[in-house]
């Protein structure tokens, strides 16, 4: 996979009576913020989250391919880590939702 370019995260979401405040610490250590409209907030401060399990998982489905379609290999170890996996997609997908 290539590199990734964008900052990566933890967003933050800040609300207060003025409007919805998306912030990052970006790679030199400042802070960098902006105002958006309500509905994209928690969409966007989950984006790092959401990338993270997508990239997982698609290495996970290019390292075990056979085991997927033909059964072989650990199934344990398999399950185990699609648990985490899983977990992880829904986590990220309830803090897009604004209900993490």
């Amino acid at each position: 996979m290539s590199e990734t370019k964008f900052t990566p995260g933890p967003w933050k979401v800040t609300v207060s009576e003025n409007g919805i405040d998306v912030g990052v610490d970006g790679l030199d250590g400042e802070t960098i913020t902006g105002w958006i409209e309500p509905y994209d907030a928690h969409l966007i401060a989950a984006a790092p989250e959401l990338y993270g399990v997508v990239e997982k998982l698609a290495k996970w489905n290019k390292d075990y391919p056979s085991a997927r379609v033909y059964g072989y290999g650990d199934i344990k170890q398999i399950a185990e880590e699609m648990d985490a996996i899983n977990a992880q997609a829904i986590a990220a997908l309830a803090k897009a939702r604004g209900e993490a």
